[in-house]
């Protein structure tokens, strides 16, 4: 490691200054993206390894206020690092690499942004699943990919017209995707599609290698938000990403005409939500923070604002599915648009967890009653946040120094 770069890293360790990638908003264009970071000046060229490698993150007030009533993990110093991550850049935790393991390499990433992720069950109507990615790029066709859940093959790719597509949703005979145009994120819309037209327009990209064009069936409708969306039962929950604050989340039912109803809400939900999947008494939100680390949070259903527990993610995690009992999350980190500002974690391909298994990492009984977990969470009162700090910097340095 740089002699010049050691007092940057002990200057970190002992003033528990926690560096941030913290943006204005996460469904946002490059722009946004770049934005300097809360309280920082001009980048320096020396510290950005530094910064890239460490993958603290600051949390804001309210994060913090709210997590001190989680009795799982939580996502501060008391959650330690791995040591053998399969991921590009420093291990978020090692709760996280114990489940989660790399998947389908997301395509497209050199032009365009992964963000929404839907499972469409028997999509080809032989009894098939796929996996519908949704990239975008500004001003151009927006991208739906197909991939099989089971062998990770992309199978083919739908173009629709330009779209954030920061969410969407099977329900009913249509698939509906978001769109919260950006600087304007005051106005969202979805676009629905029959389904049958896009099943048409699939096998005509998996049979014929092109990108067929899909039109919309009917305008853009309204809705309050479009940050995440998810389909549950006859319902669809959508919520908005609420930088800084707790976002919100509504429920909508579909009338006999194809349209989005709202019926409940809104709910607070836990900031910078990208992604949420339901189980029977629990939501599941995954949340960006920038270039920084991200946060899966598990949380119950009568009452979404306050955490059960949290596991740290790798850097800008978009969306997440429950595909038979299997997490698929996306992220649009390994995006080349992003490359400049330079995430702690590029991450390239969906990621996947057993959700019984992850499930059991955020029950604190099971953490503590399990030899295996050992060592995965710290004990707050037999080690005070300094001392994670500096168990985070020794395990960086040791990083830095095995790779010569």
């Amino acid at each position: 490691m740089d002699r010049r770069l050691r007092p940057v890293v002990g200057a970190v360790a002992f003033s528990g200054v926690f560096i941030t990638g913290v943006l204005t908003a996460g469904n946002a264009s490059a722009a946004e993206r770049a934005a300097a970071p809360v309280g920082d000046t001009a980048p320096n060229p020396a510290v950005a390894p530094v910064r890239s490698l460490l993958g603290v993150v600051l949390t804001t007030g309210k994060q913090v206020a709210t997590e001190e009533h989680s009795h799982g993990p939580r996502c501060d110093s008391s959650q330690f690092r791995g040591s053998d991550n399969n991921y590009p850049g420093l291990s978020v935790s090692a709760l996280y690499d114990k489940v989660f393991r790399s998947g389908t390499a997301m395509p497209y990433l050199s032009s365009r942004v992964p963000q929404s992720l839907a499972t469409w069950s028997d999509w080809d109507g032989n009894g098939h699943d796929m996996l519908l990615l949704g990239e975008y790029r500004n001003h151009e066709d927006a991208y739906l990919v197909g991939i099989d859940p089971d062998n990770h093959d992309v199978l083919g790719t739908v173009r629709v017209a330009s779209s954030h597509l920061g969410g969407m949703a099977f329900l009913g005979q249509w698939l509906f995707t978001g769109d919260n145009p950006w600087p304007h994120p005051g106005s969202p819309t979805v676009t629905p599609y029959r389904i049958s037209s896009l099943r048409a327009a699939m096998r005509e990209a998996i049979n014929g290698g092109a990108k067929p064009y899909l039109k919309a069936d009917g305008p853009r409708q309204d809705v309050h938000a479009t940050d995440f969306m998810t389909a549950v039962g006859d319902s669809m929950y959508t919520g908005n990403h609420g930088n800084p604050d707790h976002g919100t989340m509504y429920r909508y039912r579909l009338t006999d005409s194809g349209r989005l109803k709202p019926v409940a809400g809104p709910w607070a939900v836990p900031p910078r939500a990208q992604g949420m999947v339901a189980t029977g008494d629990k939501f599941i939100f995954s949340s960006d923070n920038g270039t920084g680390r991200g946060w899966l949070t598990v949380v119950d259903r009568d009452a979404p604002a306050r955490p059960v527990s949290c596991v740290w993610l790798p850097s800008m995690p978009e969306d997440i599915v429950n595909y038979h009992g299997r997490l698929v999350m996306a992220f649009e980190s390994g995006a080349a648009q992003y490359a400049h500002i330079h995430p702690h974690n590029p991450i390239t391909h969906l990621h996947n967890a057993s959700l019984d298994s992850l499930m059991d990492l955020t029950d604190p009984a099971t953490v503590a009653d399990d030899p295996t977990l050992g060592g995965l969470l710290r004990s707050t009162s037999a080690m005070t946040h300094l001392h994670a700090r500096l168990h985070d910097v020794n395990h960086l340095l040791n990083k830095l120094n095995s790779k010569g």
